[in-house]
């Protein structure tokens, strides 16, 4: 709604129509205010569905978890690729204050304005950090602009492809050169850092590039039980205890756990099957064999 409202400073609506333009009396803002509350409802309900389902339980600690440990790649500036942001990020608004700049169409300003817009957000994002509140960034404050300045870049390029570029041939030589950078920019460091560690991986087991499990649940009272489950697995008191150095262990050690922490998952959670090495030798009937892996039944042993 922010980002809207202020990039409506140069709106599309403003190029002639028909040879009308649009207004820009009171009533012409209030439509897309009114339209953008309605659009909003189901995301400001699930906001406050989180918070509230969370009521009675420690509401920072849960938020710290959620932030620190399960989406620091969405919600935590310092996890982030920084060099790799950067570049991204200088590319992205390189392309954007050039269509403020260079383009000729109101069309080309409104995308720029209305990415750089979306800004705000982030910036709250970075205040809410620099305030030292951690908890508070699980809403996300920047997934809007980390979707709309690329996607803006893109649109601008295009456009300004279109309106400075003569002709075809020039066109098609400009947005080559410019696929090849953005290529580069935005999948050169990833390629890179994965091709040194396959290089330097010693493991016989297939390597996988993997990230924390998916489908865990939301709010503060689920997400604490989370934590919970996996800090008895990882033998802590707190999940959060060295930056979540238990957590990284546990992730890393994920196919050889000692028997005694399998044996706990199978006794105080229910697990049924655990995946190992295929060298990992547990006390355990093996259900499924190949691929480098080794799937235990753990009620065969358990009696689960």
């Amino acid at each position: 709604m922010l980002a809207l409202l202020w990039s409506r400073r140069d709106p599309v609506a403003d190029a002639p129509t028909n040879g009308h333009r649009a207004s820009r009396t009171p009533a012409g803002w209030l439509l897309p205010v009114v339209v953008g509350l309605v659009a909003a409802t189901p995301g400001l309900v699930s906001i406050a569905r989180m918070f509230a389902a969370g009521a009675d339980v420690d509401r920072r600690a849960a938020g710290e978890i959620y932030v620190l440990l399960r989406v620091p790649h969405h919600t935590y500036p310092p996890h982030w690729d920084t060099p790799g942001s950067i570049l991204r990020g200088g590319l992205s608004l390189g392309v954007l204050l050039a269509g403020l700049r260079f383009g000729r169409t109101a069309t080309t300003r409104f995308v720029a304005r209305y990415a750089l817009a979306s800004s705000v957000f982030a910036a709250v994002g970075l205040l809410v950090l620099a305030s030292g509140r951690v908890d508070l960034l699980k809403v996300y404050w920047f997934r809007f602009p980390d979707a709309m300045w690329p996607l803006g870049a893109t649109l601008v390029a295009g456009a300004l492809v279109t309106e400075r570029v003569p002709g075809p041939r020039g066109r098609a030589r400009v947005v080559a050169v410019a696929a090849s950078c953005l290529v580069w920019a935005t999948l050169g460091p990833a390629f890179a850092r994965d091709a040194r560690a396959l290089a330097t991986s010693t493991r016989a087991e297939p390597v996988y590039l993997r990230t924390m499990p998916s489908g865990v649940p939301q709010t503060d009272r689920e997400i604490l039980a989370w934590a919970a489950r996996l800090a008895n697995l990882a033998g802590v008191a707190d999940l959060r205890t060295d930056g979540g150095a238990a957590l990284r262990r546990l992730e890393a050690d994920a196919y050889r756990l000692p028997a005694a922490t399998v044996a706990r998952a199978a006794r105080d959670f229910g697990a049924r099957y655990y995946v190992a090495a295929a060298d990992h030798a547990l006390p355990y009937p093996v259900a499924f064999e190949g691929g480098g892996f080794r799937v235990y039944a753990l009620g065969g042993a358990t009696g689960g």
